[in-house]
């Protein structure tokens, strides 16, 4: 009976010291683990388990103007694509969206090296400030010329803050003066506040700061009555009087000169 209790102790003992050694193990594994993580940078780390760089596949959307070279251009100035554990997909949203014409962007990723992106553009409904562009709400971006022809967009100048308003005279001018049958093809609003209109055939409208519409009005009370001469063109016409108006006449040799330049 003694020599069966010294056994079934002495197995105890056997035991217990197994059990210790076992644990002491894991817990010296998991302290070394953790050294190893706290120790190594968070994007380090899951960059090792990355099997390889993300690669795009595919680019939904249906945008006008971003092009996969445009996509892949803007990836490669941000140094490439990483892995799929490594890459940040908030720096890819950030990256992209330097491309200011891109409207909505959506970027995922797919196990274990696939990237997805979704896009869409702005539309240009006029050009603005002459090298840059304007969206239907007010949003000014840039375009490459290539990607574009801006010879039959309304040319719209003035202050960036002042876009809403800019687009909502224009709308309202270009309809008094097509009761006319002239079309508007630029508007100006400069620091002052003041108006300026140009007409598809180059003529000038000086309109002042205030009641442009009424100006408008006596324009097209006073263009049927001025003469032109020939060989002669109306540059300007001067509406910031109180009543009337001045005109400016040159050379229709010299007008088409300066509209080649």
């Amino acid at each position: 009976m003694k020599f069966i209790a010294y056994w079934i102790k002495r197995s105890w003992s056997v035991v217990k010291t197994t059990l210790f050694r076992k644990w002491t193990a894991y817990v010296l594994i998991a302290l070394t683990s953790l050294y190893a993580i706290y120790n190594t940078p968070w994007q380090e780390a899951l960059e090792k388990l990355d099997p390889a760089p993300l690669t795009v596949v595919g680019i939904a959307g249906n945008p006008v103007f971003t092009r996969r070279d445009d996509i892949e251009d803007a990836l490669e100035k941000m140094g490439g694509l990483k892995g799929f554990f490594g890459q940040d997909i908030q720096e890819v949203n950030n990256q992209l969206k330097q491309l200011s014409w891109i409207k909505n962007l959506a970027v995922r990723k797919q196990w274990p090296n696939q990237l997805y992106i979704w896009v869409s553009d702005y539309t240009p409904i006029a050009t603005w400030n002459n090298d840059e562009f304007l969206a239907k709400n007010g949003h000014i971006f840039s375009l490459p010329l290539e990607k574009i022809s801006p010879k039959n967009l309304p040319q719209l100048v003035g202050p960036n803050e002042k876009t809403g308003l800019l687009l909502m005279t224009w709308q309202a001018m270009f309809k008094q003066l097509q009761q006319q049958n002239l079309t508007l093809k630029k508007l100006e609003l400069n620091e002052r506040g003041s108006w300026t209109a140009t007409l598809s055939d180059d003529t000038v409208l000086k309109l002042g700061r205030n009641n442009w519409e009424k100006k408008l009005a006596n324009f097209a009370i006073i263009y049927p009555t001025i003469e032109i001469p020939a060989q002669k063109k109306l540059a300007y016409v001067d509406l910031r009087y109180p009543a009337g108006a001045s005109i400016k006449l040159i050379d229709s040799d010299t007008a088409q000169s300066e509209n080649k330049e």
